[in-house]
């Protein structure tokens, strides 16, 4: 049984990279194969709004970005920068790695705090 986990989708409509995705429907083929994964999408429209705050607190500097996190909001994987279905699977097969291991247990990226850094 694969673990449950969250998939937070950072973009932006002025980001050809992200709108590139979305019209190859990357992410939803994705999800189609992996029905354990809760996608959490933030899409910036406008500079300060709630996605862009989001993003800071993440530090997420390039779009698209996608974070993997276990349920707890703990942090075990982190990219930025368009990216296949394969690439989507192999940052994939990087976070369940990590959920097996513990591998933010030795290194942790906990989640950030609302409100800040």
């Amino acid at each position: 049984m694969e673990p449950k986990i969250k998939l937070l989708k950072f973009s932006a409509e002025w980001c050809g990279y992200c709108t590139g995705m979305d019209r190859a429907r990357t992410v939803e083929k994705f999800l189609e194969k992996h029905q354990n994964i809760e996608l959490i999408a933030h899409r910036t429209e406008n500079e300060g709004d709630a996605a862009e705050v989001l993003m800071d607190e993440y530090d997420v500097r390039g779009l698209p970005a996608f974070i993997f996190e276990d349920q707890e909001g703990n942090i075990v994987h982190q990219e930025e920068g368009a990216t296949s279905l394969a690439g989507l699977e192999k940052m994939y097969l990087k976070a369940t790695k990590c959920l097996e291991t513990g591998c933010y247990g030795a290194n942790p990226r906990p989640k950030r705090e609302r409100g800040g850094r």
